[in-house]
């Protein structure tokens, strides 16, 4: 499972998140942002993560998600 930020310096993580989707990575994915680009979160959406958490993440939440995502690789 890999914890993804969309906004990071040297290579955004948009650019990773296409690029995991290219070679059809079959882990899971979360993404956690601080990004209100409706359009960037529309093509993140695109490329098939199973979660995208608005920053500052409930932690809680994050645990949930990332649980999900280690029992339920199809979801």
């Amino acid at each position: 499972a890999i914890v993804l930020d969309l906004i990071m310096p040297g290579m955004p993580g948009i650019e990773v998140l296409r690029a995991l989707h290219d070679k059809s990575y079959s882990g899971g994915i979360i993404i956690m942002t601080g990004s209100q680009n409706e359009e960037l979160l529309r093509e993140a959406w695109s490329l098939g993560p199973q979660e995208i958490l608005i920053k500052p993440v409930d932690l809680e939440r994050l645990l949930t998600a990332i649980q999900l995502v280690l029992v339920c690789r199809e979801c």
